[in-house]
């Protein structure tokens, strides 16, 4: 397991013989104390986005949420980026962007030249080279999308990819019951 990016605790064998990643409750135990105290739908994602900043080692972390009317993803909450980067990029949605969301999922790339969610340039200011996008969808609806930010290019693992999964639904219910 590539602990570079999830900061596991460590694997422990469960009553079943399967590794457990102690990282993984960590994670949740937090997100799931925060159901627990009055907060509203912005408070809940802040602590995602603190949690996931915390436990992935990334730079930044950022909700976005689709604006169907605009065609466009509007910043709902944010951690790690300048006020300045937030002003100066437009996340525009077309068709294609919008189908690759829909049926691709999670994924880990570095932020390169022809990058469609912003320019280069101010990705470079940010110090930020590597973003992995998870799209937050209901069946065919789309949300929004959650980025989490890096300064160096890594790959997921299995326990990383079924995380960030499992926010990706905790959030679009979020989303979409605020």
């Amino acid at each position: 397991m590539d602990d570079r990016f999830l900061k596991c605790a460590g694997l422990v064998s469960t009553d079943t013989g399967e590794p457990e990643c102690q990282g993984c409750h960590q994670f949740f135990k937090k997100i799931l104390f925060a159901f627990n105290t009055p907060i509203d739908a912005n408070g809940l994602l802040h602590t995602v986005c603190e949690t996931v900043i915390e436990l992935f080692d990334v730079k930044a972390c950022q909700f976005l949420i689709f604006n169907q009317k605009n065609m466009n993803f509007e910043n709902i909450i944010s951690m790690g980026l300048s006020t300045k980067f937030l002003q100066d990029n437009r996340y525009l949605a077309d068709d294609d962007i919008l189908q690759k969301l829909k049926t691709d999922g999670i994924a880990a790339q570095e932020i390169l030249d022809n990058v469609r969610i912003g320019y280069k340039a101010e990705y470079d200011k940010e110090d930020l080279h590597f973003q992995v996008t998870v799209p937050l969808k209901r069946g065919i609806q789309m949300v929004g999308i959650m980025y989490l930010l890096g300064t160096e290019p890594r790959t997921l693992n299995t326990c990383e990819i079924n995380i960030l999964e499992s926010i990706s639904e905790f959030a679009t219910g979020v989303l979409i019951n605020s």
